[in-house]
């Protein structure tokens, strides 16, 4: 499983679209707004990057972290 940060962002929501056609399972992390995908390959924490106890639910099972965070 994947995970992806960032991912309600122009770049993390194409590289969730990428990484599902590929047949990856991903999970993102979502801090404000909502990802308007449904997948049986996805999975959605709410969370925040600050929130330690968010992040280690999300990274539950997770090889990779690929973070398109932007400031």
């Amino acid at each position: 499983m994947v995970l992806v940060t960032g991912a309600s962002g122009l770049v993390g929501m194409e590289l969730v679209h990428q990484l599902l056609r590929d047949g990856r399972h991903v999970r993102v992390l979502i801090h404000k707004k909502d990802l308007p995908v449904q997948h049986p390959f996805l999975s959605k924490v709410r969370g925040d990057l600050l929130d330690v106890v968010a992040l280690e639910e999300a990274d539950r099972k997770s090889t990779r972290l690929n973070s398109s965070h932007r400031t």
